[in-house]
């Protein structure tokens, strides 16, 4: 029912392990196979490139990495000789090999000849161009520049011009747009940036994924009929697309939503507990995550603080388990109204509660169009980039509270505004923020819509509002989850009903503002999504159909095209990714 967000490090480098069995190794000066694309494919006139970001053989800023705002620096180079009909543009590291050559980062194919300048920022090919392969796969976006720690890395940005244009095909495979190239160049030129680990940045070990698998995760619900008890698990491998079953992890009560901690090594749980009349509360489990097995181990359970009186007007606990980027908190947003805080401690388990919240239950009743809630639930949570700032989401009483957050400490205190009221019925859900921190989305369940917020000195304002269901959408109405992919280029909403579906919208870069892409069926109700870490693959959890599929993203338009991975398990309620390693 929710998405569980985490910050996962995916690693394309490993600087310790043995040369002659790995993937990804840093090269030598004058190793043969770190040769480029030049120097592979040379020609006898040179082009001029340069970039407003960064000189030839200067430091290519942080905002045009991975590591910060993923943005293109921007090229342009002179004009190539008479009978171009086309350019390629190539970026590589060469002071990184991946399977014996260069890492290939970008490439844009077809790019017209009457072009000679890609703006800074640029969202989307010229007309005629686009994307070509990277290590990620076909067709791919701007990858900019992760170094890992160390000395820095080349990244050659190189300009190709070509007699012809090259095949579609040449999206899909770097050999074929090599082999398409070969003997049509007529000048080349490139500008080399250098490239540095982020001092900013701090890499979890636990989160490197060499092997490219994945750990899937399930929380169920386990009250009958459901005949699930717990966590389950997957080993995902998307060079095969499957699924393979690795069963039940960890016993426990209905696990609402579960979520990874930063580095992957450890897995959060909340429990609900439907009875009032219980013996024990509703909880927050904790786990320790064996890397290679995918094992889960039981490091502790805590009070959420989550289990209603007598006097409260339903039962059940927590919503959504959110953990701050840093890994150092832990949020539960729970059904009775309580924000509760918990420390993390170094082994992953969590402490005793250091901040707890409850809103009024002021008998205010949120009817919108699914069933009505009355007083204050809270549904969900985020944090700001930097862990300073919390925004939480009262589903019950149609509003979103603001707290200043300090992790050191560590200490919440409400904002000085303490919350924005939203119209009555709108029953605010679930929340994702863009990469740059300034935007946060956040879907409404009664209303079944979105809103668009501008932060500005921590407070949202709204600068758009709509309907994410489709034109004949009839029936049941009610919006589960909201999803933003890891560029900030495409977010996603889940619109449960007799006809669910998944709508996907493309993301303004620079206004935060979003397009319709379109709409794809579901079969079942899509509780929960979640994004791999290379942007490559949705995954949605569904109730009513007892199934987990995974859907293939489209890295130019962002469409979602079924897949062959399926994965079957009872009442599936929240999922949740980590590397296999």
């Amino acid at each position: 029912m929710k998405k569980s967000w985490f910050v996962l490090v995916v690693s394309l480098v490993l600087l310790s392990v043995n040369a002659a069995s790995a993937q990804v190794i840093r090269s030598s000066p004058g190793q043969a196979e770190a040769r480029t694309a030049m120097d592979l494919m040379p020609s006898p006139v040179r082009l001029e490139v340069s970039s407003p970001a960064f000189k030839d053989g200067g430091d290519i800023p942080f905002e045009n990495t991975q590591y910060r705002g993923n943005v293109f620096p921007g090229l342009s180079w002179t004009v190539a000789p008479k009978g171009t009909l086309s350019y390629v543009l190539i970026m590589q590291d060469n002071s990184i090999l991946f399977r014996g050559a260069p890492v290939l980062h970008w490439t844009m194919i077809n790019i017209p000849a009457s072009v000679t300048q890609l703006a800074a920022a640029m969202e989307s090919p010229p007309a005629g161009a686009g994307y070509g392969p990277n290590i990620r796969g076909a067709s791919q976006p701007y990858m900019g520049p992760k170094t890992p720690p160390g000395p820095k890395d080349n990244y050659h940005f190189q300009i190709f011009a070509l007699d012809t244009r090259v095949p579609a095909e040449a999206s899909a495979s770097y050999e074929v747009l090599e082999g398409a190239m070969k003997s049509h160049v007529l000048a080349s030129g490139e500008i080399v940036g250098l490239g540095q680990m982020d001092p900013a940045a701090a890499p979890a070990a636990g989160a490197q994924n060499p092997s490219g698998e994945y750990f899937l995760y399930a929380g169920t619900l386990t009250d009958p009929p459901s005949t699930s008890r717990g966590i389950y698990a997957w080993r995902f491998d998307p060079s095969t697309m499957t699924l393979t079953a690795l069963g039940l992890q960890a016993r426990g009560n209905n696990f609402f939503d579960i979520q990874a901690s930063p580095d992957g090594k450890t897995l959060y749980g909340g429990n609900w507990q439907f009875d009032a009349d219980a013996s024990y509360s509703d909880t927050i489990s904790s786990f320790g995550r064996e890397g290679h097995s995918g094992a889960l181990r039981l490091l502790n359970m805590v009070d959420s603080k989550g289990l209603p009186t007598r006097d409260d007007h339903l039962r059940g606990g927590t919503n959504q388990v959110v953990l701050d980027p840093s890994g150092r908190i832990a949020i539960a947003c729970n059904a009775v109204g309580t924000v509760v805080a918990f420390p993390v401690e170094k082994d992953g388990s969590l402490g005793q509660a250091f901040f707890s919240e409850r809103h009024l239950n002021d008998g205010a009743v949120s009817h919108g169009v699914g069933h009505p809630v009355v007083g204050s639930m809270i549904h969900g949570a985020i944090f700001s980039p930097d862990s300073k700032l919390l925004y939480v989401s009262d589903l019950g009483l149609d509003r979103i509270y603001v707290y200043r957050v300090d992790p050191e400490k560590p200490s919440i205190q409400p904002f000085s505004t303490p919350f924005i009221a939203l119209a009555t019925g709108a029953g605010p859900r679930h929340f994702q923020m863009h990469p740059n921190g300034i935007f946060l989305y956040v879907n409404l369940e009664q209303a079944v819509g979105l809103k668009v917020f501008r932060i500005d000195e921590g407070r949202p304002s709204e600068i758009q509002s709509f309907s994410t269901l489709p034109p004949d959408w009839t029936g049941i109405k009610s919006s589960s989850e909201v999803l933003i992919d890891q560029t900030g280029r495409f977010l996603y909403v889940g619109n449960r009903g007799m006809k669910s579906s998944i709508a996907a919208y493309r993301v303004d870069q620079t206004t935060g503002l979003l397009t319709l892409i379109g709409f794809t069926p579901v079969d079942g109700v899509p509780s929960n999504l979640l994004i791999d870490p290379t942007n490559h693959f949705l995954f949605s959890s569904n109730e009513g159909s007892d199934t987990i599929v995974v859907f293939a993203i489209d890295a130019t338009t962002g469409k979602l095209a079924p897949t062959s991975a399926t994965a079957r398990l009872n009442s599936p309620s929240a999922i949740s990714l980590v590397p296999a390693s």
